[in-house]
């Protein structure tokens, strides 16, 4: 659990560093400027979410700087914080396991004794609930328009 509980501590003290700087508000600033609806709200948080596992391999900060960032995004557009964890569970959460170089695929390869390119094509899942989180959110998003 040692390696687990550093990971986090990493994590929370990485959103520390980057909330002290302002390093990410010149990206945030861009990814909120252009949208128009909570549908776009949603989408470019969980793009956000899924780029940083990408590059950070690991899921903490994938979600943990999302959260930090985009939190009071989400209460000025009138979402609650419940949306905000679900556009992180079903995006950031759900698709690390297809990221090669992510922990997570890096532990389902070593129990499973596959490289993780032949389970991914498998892992329906991963591909399936960020797909139908997105459709849901259109549906019943895309009409409000964001002050």
């Amino acid at each position: 659990m040692l390696p687990v509980v550093f990971t986090i501590i990493s994590a929370t003290a990485l959103t520390g560093l980057l909330d002290a700087t302002n390093s990410l508000n010149i990206l945030i600033n861009k990814l909120i400027s252009s949208i128009k609806n909570k549908y776009d709200l949603l989408k470019k948080c969980s793009l956000l979410s899924i780029i940083l596992n990408t590059l950070t391999c690991n899921q903490t900060v994938g979600i943990i700087i999302p959260c930090k960032f985009m939190k009071d995004i989400f209460i000025n557009y009138n979402l609650e914080k419940e949306d905000l964890g679900q556009c992180l569970s079903d995006s950031g959460t759900i698709t690390v396991p297809l990221i090669p170089w992510n922990i997570n695929s890096i532990v389902a390869s070593t129990l499973l004794g596959v490289p993780s390119i032949n389970f991914i094509p498998y892992s329906f899942l991963c591909y399936l609930i960020p797909i139908l989180f997105l459709l849901k959110s259109r549906k019943t998003n895309n009409i409000d328009v964001l002050a």
